[in-house]
């Protein structure tokens, strides 16, 4: 499937909204993703392929030059050496194609991303100015002569020309600016975020690119220590490294640092203040969700700590359980068995009471998380006896699901005491609501 149709897909799953803000917010914040993300996750695939045609290609050449030692030595026709020789330099040019393409995709990809970036953070503050234009004359960058009004044709001309100059005069300023501007409308320290000062290197070594064709001098190496930098790696005179795995590093903190700033903005900026705060919540657990099935376990675990430390105890539509389990599965699948522990009893004393009495999904999850293995195979039980009835489904905690689907023992334990096949089992009860990636299953 295509990403525009997986981006439907999603925008389909969307909660209906009365507010046209909020339903263009959760596009945006979907569209966000799955643009940072359809840029660095097909890398590899595209390096390896690269990687064989230049390795094809070497065979080529040394079959080519073998020929056209053999030709020379035997004393064949002009022409056919020469044939022989320009078959044999072409192969030795497509070498040099295949392996710069090596070279150049992930920073041609680095600079896609930080444009993914900017383009979001235009976005936002073009949102920000719809709801409130004082934000304008706060700048003292609004001031339109009445000469200048009248050559727009409407009113709409010059209200979408005036936010179009004031966003690009906003973002002109570098990223410190335009975050230091968000920070103080959005009261949030999002400068002292890991995410945001990952960027900033990220965006330093994407200018390195763009301007000076990646190439390392004196006087850079000196304004990245100023800006308290790692010079680590780099050398006067070569090209700034980026590979694969950089460029993961920086789609990590692209994506945590647009869920901060469009969540951020949504929820200070929407209409009708509280009103719908519910679906920017939704559209944040539905994020995690996709990560999560996505085996982005490292973002999926940052949206509950962001959701948990930022937002829970001011949401006014109620905090949502999932997000908190999504983190904790989600630390349980990256090995953080204690902090995943920490989490949830935090969480489970936050609210006053267990998880037992929402639902037999809840409780499985409970006691799952807990390692109470016994407890959980008996609400698991229940759970699969009652499913007809059961509201909430495995299928919103896919880290839970892929731990389930992974753990040998349990499966074993509850064949032993059902005489059936648990994922069999799992798979059918997420089926009765709306069904669940395959993918998810342990390979």
């Amino acid at each position: 499937m295509k990403y525009d149709q997986i981006r439907e897909v999603l925008h389909k799953t969307m909660k209906a909204s009365s507010s046209s803000f909020c339903n263009e917010m959760s596009r945006l914040s979907f569209d966000f993703y799955w643009s940072v993300d359809a840029v660095v996750r097909p890398v590899d695939d595209i390096l390896n392929a690269l990687d064989d045609l230049g390795r094809s290609s070497q065979e080529q050449a040394g079959h080519a030059y073998k020929t056209l030692t053999e030709l020379m030595s035997k004393g064949a026709d002009e022409f056919v050496v020469s044939a022989a020789h320009h078959e044999a330099y072409s192969a030795t040019q497509r070498i040099a194609t295949y392996y710069g393409a090596v070279d150049a995709l992930p920073r041609t990809l680095l600079v896609a991303l930080v444009s993914q970036m900017e383009c979001l953070q235009g976005t936002l503050i073009g949102w920000m100015l719809k709801v409130k234009p004082d934000l304008v004359r706060e700048d003292r960058r609004g001031e339109i002569t009445f000469e200048q009004l009248l050559s727009y044709a409407s009113i709409e001309e010059a209200k979408n020309d005036q936010i179009e100059r004031f966003v690009r005069k906003r973002t002109s300023g570098g990223p410190e600016a335009d975050i230091r501007w968000f920070t103080r409308h959005l009261n949030v320290a999002i400068e002292e975020m890991p995410c945001f000062k990952v960027y900033l290197e990220v965006n330093d070594r994407r200018n390195r690119f763009v301007h000076h064709n990646g190439l390392v001098s004196p006087a850079h190496l000196e304004q990245r220590k100023a800006r308290g930098m790692s010079t680590h790696g780099m050398k006067t005179g070569e090209i700034i490294p980026c590979d694969s795995s950089y460029l993961r590093e920086a789609q990590r903190a692209i994506v945590q640092l647009g869920v901060v700033l469009t969540q951020l903005v949504w929820r200070k900026f929407l209409p009708g203040e509280g009103a719908d705060s519910g679906q920017a919540t939704f559209t944040l657990a539905t994020l995690q969700k996709d990560l999560i099935y996505n085996r982005e376990y490292d973002l999926g675990a940052f949206i509950g700590e962001f959701y948990r430390t930022k937002i829970a105890e001011s949401d006014e539509s109620g905090s949502d359980y999932s997000i908190f389990v999504n983190e904790c599965s989600a630390l349980r699948q990256l090995g953080k068995m204690e902090e995943s522990r920490r989490v949830f009893d935090a969480f489970v004393q936050g609210e006053g009471k267990s998880l037992a009495g929402r639902s037999h999904t809840a409780a499985f999850i409970e006691a799952y998380l807990n390692d109470k293995k016994d407890q959980a195979m008996n609400h698991m039980v229940t759970l699969i006896e009652t499913r007809p009835n059961e509201k909430v489904s495995l299928s919103i905690f896919p880290a839970v699901a892929v731990e389930v689907f992974g753990d040998v023992d349990f499966q074993k334990r509850y064949k032993q005491v059902t005489g059936n096949n648990l994922v069999s089992d799992v798979e059918s009860l997420i089926g009765t609501s709306g069904g669940i990636d395959k993918g998810l299953r342990n390979e």
